[in-house]
C-alpha cells in the first residue's frame, strides 16, 4: 500500500492568508508611524554562520550541556547574492491529508487538537520591551502583547490560523531602570514603559480566557541599586560616623544584602557619596554583586527576606499568574549546588502551599549532569541547556558534528537522569532564548531548511518545550545581548506594532520575510512551525512520550525513535499535582481523571527525521522498535518533496520528518 503527503490542503491556505489580512485590518500593516531600527530581509544565503558549530567528528561523547556562551554570541554576518528568490528558496511544510486529519483527531483530547490541562505545554517566550508596541512610543508593552493573543492562541480548537502556543513566558515586567528589566525595583508593580497595573490583569484574563497559562520571570538572585531595600540599606551605612558599627536593629534592610567592611570576590564599592552628602565616615563598604555593580545579591539566608518573597509569590500568584521562570538559580549560593537546591526546595514548597497547580522551571546554565540534580529541589523544569544554543546538540547534529543516534541515545537516557533526583521531573527543552544568538545564525548557506528542522527537533521533544519570540520566523541577532533581542518583525514597511529595539542594538538585516509576508507563504518558517506546533498539540504522546531509539534505522542523520506512554513520566507528574485549569470550565478531580483518562487512550508514535541534503529511503523493517508502525500520520517537509510510505519503505525527501502510527 501506498500512502503520500504533500502539500497544504486548502482549508490550511485559506487560514494562512486569513490571518495575512487579519494581521493588516490589526494595525501592522504599513502605515504606522513607528519602525524597527533592524532593516529589511536581506538574501536567504549566508557564507558562515553566526555560531560555532561543531563539525569536526561523527561521533561525540556525552551530551551535557556547557557553562560557555560564548560560542552562540560570535560569528562574521557575510551574504552572497541569491541565486533565486526568497521564496522559492523555501518549500512545503506540514502536509495532512483530509484523511490524516481525521487519524490525528481521533488521538486528540477531546477530539480536537486542543492540548491536555496539565504542564506539559508548548511556551513562548516574550522579551516585552521589544515585541509589539501599541501607543506608538516605540517600546513594546503588555497591550501590544493583549493585541497578539489571536496570532499567539485564538482559543479557538477548530482554527489553524494562530502559531498554536499554550503558554507565555514574560522576561521580567517590573520598574527597572535598564531596557531588560533583570534589576528590578518594586516587585510588586509594572514598569511604566510596558503599561499598568490593569493591563497586567486584561493580559492575564485574555491569556486565561484562550486557555493559555502566563508564567513571570521572578528574579530571586539579586535586585536593583534602586530598589528602596538596597537605597535603605546604603543610606544609612552613609549615616554612620567613621568606625561606627551598623545595627540592624536600626535597619533591618542591613541583612537584605551581603555588606561587608573589605573588598571580596564578587562584590562592589559603595558610593558613600550618592547616599548622604557630606557624609561622616571616611571608611568604605562592598556589596556582593556577582553580575554588575547594578544588582546587588540578595541574603538568601535572611528570614526576612524570604518572608519578602513569600509575600511576592503570594501577590502574583493571587492574581492568577501560573507560575514563574527563575533566573540564574546556578548562583543563589556562589558555588554551592547544594545550598541552591536547599534553597529551591523551600521556594517550592511555598508556592505549591499557595497553588498546587504553578509551574516553576529554573534557569541553571551549567553541564547536565549538574542541572540534572536540581531536579531533586521539587521544581517542575530546568532548561535542558544540553540541546540549545549554537554549541549544543540540535545544532552541532544539523551541522554534522554528532551522529543521529549519539543524539537520539542523550535523549533517551534523559529519563532516567532526571527521574534519579525528581520523580515529577518535566524537561524544558528549547533552542535560543533571550541569552543567546538566534538559531537562524547557527547553519552556514541555509534557505531555511535547516532552521526548520531544528526547530522541529525542538519541539517534538518530550516536556515542556520553549519558542523564543521571532524564532518562527527565522529571525537573526547574534554578538552583543541587544541583538539578540531585536524587535518582532512584524512587518517590512513602518507599522503602528513595530518596536525600536534596544538603544545599543546594531544594525543588521534579517534573512527571511517578515511575519506579514510569511504569513501569505504557505511554504515559510512561519507557516512550518505553526504546522509543527499542530502536531505537537494533536498527539499527546510527543509532549509526554518517553523516547526509545529505532535501533538499526536511527544512524549518519535520520533520527528515528518511538515516542511511548507505557514509560512516560507524564501520568506520574498529574498524579503529583501536574493538573491544571486556566479556563475554569471544569473542577480539579473531573479534570484530572479526564487527563489521566486521556494519557491512557494516547497512541505511541514513530518519528522519523531526515537531516541530510538529500533524500533518503528508511527500511523500516530493519527496526524491531518500529514494528507494527505502518500508518504515516503526518508529515514535517521543510523542502522540496514528497514522503512516500510503499510498505516497510519510507521515502523521505530532504530535511523532513514523519510521525506514524501503528
Amino acid at each position: 500500500m501506498k500512502r503520500k503527503m504533500r502539500g497544504m490542503n486548502r482549508k490550511m491556505r485559506a487560514a494562512a492568508l486569513a490571518l495575512a489580512a487579519a494581521l493588516t485590518l490589526a494595525g501592522c500593516g504599513a502605515g504606522g508611524s513607528s519602525g524597527s531600527t533592524v532593516p529589511t530581509k536581506s538574501t536567504p544565503e549566508s557564507t558562515k554562520s553566526e555560531a560555532a558549530s561543531g563539525t569536526d567528528s561523527s561521533k561525540a561523547p556525552e551530551i551535557s550541556g556547557t557553562t560557555d556562551s560564548s560560542a552562540t554570541e560570535s560569528g562574521t554576518e557575510t551574504k552572497t547574492s541569491p541565486a533565486r528568490g526568497l521564496a522559492d528558496n523555501l518549500s512545503a511544510l506540514l502536509a495532512v491529508t483530509p484523511s490524516a486529519d481525521r487519524q490525528m483527531s481521533k488521538l486528540d483530547y477531546e477530539g480536537s487538537t486542543s492540548v491536555l490541562e496539565d504542564k506539559y505545554r508548548t511556551t513562548y517566550e516574550i522579551f516585552p520591551y521589544s515585541f509589539r508596541d501599541s501607543n506608538g512610543d516605540g517600546i513594546g508593552d503588555l497591550q501590544g502583547i493583549k493585541e497578539a493573543l489571536d496570532y499567539l492562541n485564538d482559543g479557538k480548537e477548530e482554527t489553524t490560523t494562530d502559531l498554536g502556543v499554550n503558554e507565555l513566558w514574560l522576561t521580567p515586567v517590573h520598574p527597572s531602570p535598564t531596557y531588560h528589566k533583570y534589576d528590578v525595583k518594586d516587585y510588586q508593580d509594572i514598569d511604566p514603559a510596558f503599561g499598568t497595573m490593569e493591563d497586567f490583569d486584561e493580559l492575564l484574563a485574555a491569556c486565561h480566557q484562550r486557555g493559555i497559562r502566563l508564567i513571570m520571570d521572578l528574579v530571586l538572585n539579586h535586585t536593583s541599586v534602586e530598589h528602596p531595600w538596597f537605597v535603605n540599606a546604603a543610606t544609612y551605612l552613609a549615616s554612620l560616623e567613621d568606625e561606627e558599627e551598623p545595627d540592624p536593629a536600626e535597619c533591618p534592610y542591613l541583612e537584605y544584602y551581603h555588606f561587608t567592611r573589605t573588598r571580596e570576590e564578587g562584590s562592589a564599592e559603595l558610593d558613600l557619596s550618592k547616599y548622604a552628602s557630606g557624609n561622616n565616615s571616611k571608611g568604605k563598604w562592598f556589596y556582593e554583586a556577582r553580575f554588575w555593580e547594578g544588582m546587588p545579591d540578595l541574603n538568601l539566608d535572611s528570614e526576612a527576606v524570604r518572608k519578602e518573597i513569600t509575600d511576592i509569590s503570594k501577590y502574583w500568584l493571587e492574581k492568577g499568574v501560573d507560575g514563574f521562570r527563575l533566573d540564574a538559580v546556578l548562583f543563589y549560593y556562589t558555588n554551592s549546588n547544594d545550598q541552591n537546591i536547599k534553597f529551591l526546595t523551600w521556594f517550592n514548597d511555598m508556592v505549591k502551599g499557595i497553588n498546587p497547580d504553578a509551574y516553576i522551571v529554573g534557569e541553571c546554565w551549567t553541564g547536565k549532569s549538574t542541572y540534572a540534580q536540581y531536579y531533586a529541589s521539587g521544581i517542575d523544569s530546568l532548561f535542558d541547556f544540553a540541546f540549545a544554543a549554537g554549541d549544543g546538540a540540535i545544532a552541532k547534529f544539523i551541522n554534522g558534528g554528532y551522529t543521529a543516534d549519539v543524539v537520539v541515545d542523550t535523549l533517551a537516557a534523559e529519563g532516567a537522569q532526571f527521574g534519579e533526583y525528581g520523580e515529577a521531573y518535566i524537561d524544558a527543552p528549547f533552542f535560543t532564548n533571550h541569552d543567546t544568538a538566534r538559531g537562524a545564525g547557527f547553519f552556514a548557506n541555509d534557505d531555511g531548511s535547516k532552521v526548520k528542522m531544528g526547530q522541529a527537533m525542538n519541539l517534538l521533544m518530550t516536556g515542556n518545550a520553549f519558542l523564543y519570540y521571532g524564532e518562527e520566523l527565522g529571525m537573526r541577532g547574534a554578538g552583543r545581548d541587544e541583538n539578540k533581542r531585536a524587535p518582532m518583525y512584524w512587518s517590512d514597511e513602518k507599522a503602528e506594532c513595530m518596536c525600536k529595539g534596544p538603544a545599543d542594538m546594531e544594525a543588521f538585516d534579517m534573512i527571511y520575510p517578515s511575519l506579514e509576508e510569511q504569513t501569505a507563504d504557505e511554504n515559510s518558517i512561519l507557516n512550518f512551525i505553526r504546522a509543527l506546533i499542530r502536531v505537537r498539540n494533536t498527539y499527546p504522546v510527543i509532549a509526554r512520550g518517553a523516547v526509545t531509539k529505532a535501533s538499526g534505522i536511527c544512524e549518519g542523520k535520520v533520527a528515528a525513535f518511538v515516542k511511548s506512554m507505557e514509560a512516560s513520566n507524564a501520568k506520574k507528574v498529574d498524579e503529583l499535582g501536574g493538573i491544571c485549569d486556566v479556563t475554569g470550565r471544569t473542577d480539579r478531580e473531573e479534570l484530572r481523571k479526564a487527563t489521566l483518562e486521556a494519557l491512557d487512550k494516547a497512541a505511541d508514535v514513530l518519528v522519523v527525521m531526515n537531516f541530510n541534503g538529500e533524500a533518503k529511503d528508511v527500511e523500516l523493517a530493519k527496526s524491531a522498535e518500529a514494528e507494527g508502525f505502518r500508518t504515516l500520520g503526518a508529515v514535517l517537509l521543510a523542502s522540496d518533496g514528497e514522503v512516500v510510505l510503499e510498505g516497510d519503505t519510507l521515502k523521505l525527501p530532504a530535511y523532513s520528518a514523519a510521525i506514524l502510527q501503528k
